[in-house]
């Protein structure tokens, strides 16, 4: 498989995908708009570690091409826009994200063409006062028959800031398996009770469940799972 590397100091707005390939994405401070094309029969697996950028990213599969995109953000107000347009195209799409300000974060997953498939898995912290929100659309045009779409966002709240999930199925035929969930509130009190019971303190109970929590979600390996923790601080 490739590898490709992505990162502030790369002037690049498009990519052909046009061989098996790992695309490994590092932005901070930054705004930019990444267009990609995933070729026919192609696998992208997509890494994304973002720190304070509002990115515009559209990623366009073609015929039975994959893409598995696991994103990681801190105080992100990123775009994602993904266009199933060939047949038998899918994506599965984790996102973990940890808001310490105000962050925004869109999805708009677009089924075109027949047997397409798309799974989104939204899992975010909000450690701020602020506004943390994930607003998730998923829409299935008339000539995607017997395509599946599936979405579940989850948000934890560590402080008093305003959390929103805006979940959207726009389903234009009948022939579609589609789902949506969403949840909003603090950890379960009874994992805290378990781990204080077991001598572990309070800082270091929410730290293990935040990292669960935000980890969990992602199919990273362990080098960009330590680069990950490193980035998480609650």
């Amino acid at each position: 498989m490739n590898k490709l590397l992505l990162n502030n100091e790369d002037d690049i707005n498009t990519l052909v995908i046009e061989e098996d390939t790992q695309l490994e994405i590092d932005f901070k401070n930054i705004e930019k708009d990444i267009h990609i094309l995933v070729e026919d029969s192609v696998l992208l697996n997509i890494i994304e570690i973002s720190k304070n950028t509002k990115n515009r990213f559209f990623v366009e599969l073609s015929n039975e091409s994959r893409v598995i995109y696991n994103k990681f953000s801190v105080d992100c107000n990123d775009y994602i826009y993904v266009l199933l347009d060939g047949k038998y195209s899918s994506i599965k799409l984790n996102n973990s994200a940890v808001n310490n300000s105000d962050s925004y974060i869109r999805f708009l997953i677009e089924h075109n063409n027949i047997n397409t498939e798309s799974y989104l898995s939204n899992h975010g912290i909000n450690n701020s006062t602020g506004n943390m929100s994930f607003i998730v659309d998923s829409k299935v045009n008339p000539s995607a028959m017997k395509s599946i779409t599936k979405q579940e966002s989850k948000i934890i709240n560590l402080n008093s800031g305003k959390s929103d999930i805006q979940p959207n199925l726009i389903i234009d035929l009948d022939d579609v398996e589609a789902s949506h969930s969403a949840y909003i509130s603090d950890f379960n009190k009874d994992y805290m009770f378990y781990m204080r019971s077991r001598g572990i303190d309070e800082k270091m109970a929410q730290k293990l469940l935040v990292n669960g929590f935000l980890i969990g979600n992602l199919d990273v390996d362990c080098i960009n799972r330590e680069k990950i923790l490193n980035e998480v601080k609650v």
